[in-house]
């Protein structure tokens, strides 16, 4: 059996800001009875938050009935959430709306620019001529770049708790359906 992630990626953060927000919602998860309060190691040596039984997100949250691990991760640092081997369709500009085709634009290098540690790396978009930083285009399946991701392994959750926690934080979020 494979593994799935569902990713609530936070777009707007800082690798300065990372840590404080993870706390804020990781003590929100266990207030609202998501997780259990501590961490522990997983079979692939990541700390992980073992999930509780929260009847208020049961609507929200279908957990898969027999998964090698399930639970939350954290991950904080530079990261791209990709929809792990499912490629991509196109890619939207953020400024006109135009789908195009990967393969006529530069998106792997402006990935891979933001990856090593430039904020600012862009595409111009053939359509429009607006030039947009990479983390600002949709990827169609839905990837996003950040530093701060909370990954519920082997969990399906549903776009109203990708909302929460953007409010609950007041920072845009991006649902990542993740397939290992």
């Amino acid at each position: 059996m494979s593994d799935s992630v569902d990713w609530i990626v936070v777009l707007d953060v800082s690798l300065e800001e990372a840590a404080t927000l993870a706390d804020q919602v990781i003590n929100w998860f266990v207030q609202e009875k998501i997780i259990l309060p501590d961490a522990v190691a997983s079979s692939r040596g990541n700390k992980m938050w073992s999930r509780a039984w929260a009847h208020k997100w049961d609507a929200d949250l279908t957990f898969q009935t027999r998964p090698a691990q399930c639970g939350l991760e954290i991950a904080i640092g530079r990261r791209v959430f990709d929809a792990g081997g499912q490629g991509i369709d196109a890619l939207v500009c953020p400024a006109c709306g135009t789908r195009h085709e990967p393969d006529i634009l530069p998106w792997s290098d402006a990935v891979g620019a933001w990856h090593a540690g430039d904020d600012q790396s862009a595409m111009k978009c053939p359509a429009c001529g607006v030039e947009q930083c990479i983390g600002a285009w949709h990827f169609d399946v839905p990837w996003a770049l950040g530093n701060l991701g909370f990954g519920f392994w082997n969990w399906t959750i549903k776009e109203r708790l990708v909302q929460e926690v953007a409010s609950l934080i007041g920072r845009r979020c991006r649902l990542v359906r993740q397939h290992l």
